[in-house]
């Protein structure tokens, strides 16, 4: 198979994967007797969690040459840290579901961005990470469609089984992208770009915005030269 086709095959069963069960676990906690407070606040410790683990998430990934390796355990582990709330219900699995949900969810997309880069490397990446996104949103659509439509016919068990399906097309699709089809030093940006492009390409496998944060130093510097001159 072209590692194009299952690469957008990825972007679009990953879409309902990364976000675990998404807008209906407020729903369906509320169902099984839980307050708003209690919900907000593991969905808070979620969403700490998925923000601190973005950098370590991006640094591992830029790194590693086992990225499709990577993807299908964030894949696995997240499908699993929704499928345990189907059978247990208690504060801290719930909130250790949410954290495992967003820390894995922090490595899977510069995993498939990385993935995308190694294969098309940096001149084809600009139009491979657009048909990615058209392919990740149309998951979840569909995904967010299913999953209502079987939660009002079957109930909200059957979003769980919608989402460990789309978990286990995840793995296929990652698997069907051929080890040799991806070229990890254009991966990490380094497959023989300009500086500019490199640079460009390395913040879009990593998730870090190397250029912005030297812009904001400087600027940092600046005003403290110039608060000092003030006094």
């Amino acid at each position: 198979m072209n590692p194009q086709y299952a690469l957008e095959g990825l972007n679009f069963f990953m879409a309902d994967v990364q976000a675990g069960i998404g807008p209906f676990l407020g729903v369906f906690l509320q169902a099984h007797g839980w307050h708003t407070d209690a919900i907000g606040t593991v969905m808070t410790l979620g969403g700490i969690a998925g923000v601190l683990a973005t950098a370590p998430a991006g640094a591992l990934v830029d790194a590693t040459h086992h990225k499709r390796g990577i993807i299908v355990i964030a894949g696995v582990m997240t499908t699993l840290a929704s499928l345990v709330l189907w059978v247990s219900h208690s504060y801290w699995m719930v909130a250790a579901s949410q954290i495992l949900t967003a820390v894995t969810g922090a490595a899977l997309g510069p995993a498939v961005a990385g993935v995308a880069l190694g294969i098309v490397r940096e001149k084809g990446f600009d139009r491979r990470f657009g048909r990615n996104q058209v392919a990740n949103h149309a998951g979840n659509v569909l995904g967010a469609a299913l999953s209502g439509w079987l939660g009002w016919c079957y109930g909200l068990s059957a979003v769980f089984v919608l989402a460990g399906v789309f978990g286990f097309l995840t793995v296929i699709a990652t698997l069907l992208i051929r080890r040799d089809a991806i070229d990890h030093d254009s991966a990490r940006g380094l497959g023989g770009a300009t500086s500019g492009e490199t640079n460009l390409e390395h913040e879009h496998a990593s998730g870090f915005p190397s250029g912005q944060c030297g812009d904001a130093a400087a600027l940092w510097a600046r005003g403290r030269r110039g608060a000092s001159g003030r006094s």
